[in-house]
């Protein structure tokens, strides 16, 4: 667990734009923070507190990638739990 905190959790938290905005990293380091759900709901959260200051599709695109994180996790939760119990 301390290796995925480490070497997973941190780097999505520190390159997720919640502290600066994802323009100010160099270009190759963008897409660390473009695939981090926290980046999306930071978004989100900016947009539901300082009103709609980007285009619709984009926060529809916000919410449907955490939808679909979700969806993904539960279904990966659920099909790891059942194989277990299976067992």
């Amino acid at each position: 667990m301390a290796m995925l905190q480490r070497f997973g959790i941190v780097p999505l938290f520190l390159f997720s734009g919640t502290f600066f905005p994802l323009a100010q990293l160099p270009i190759y380091l963008q897409p660390i923070g473009w695939i981090s759900p926290l980046w999306h709901g930071a978004e989100l959260g900016r947009v539901a507190s300082y009103g709609l200051a980007e285009p619709l599709w984009l926060t529809v695109t916000h919410v449907g990638y955490l939808s679909s994180v979700i969806v993904i996790g539960l279904w990966a939760t659920r099909r790891h739990f059942v194989r277990r119990l299976n067992r």
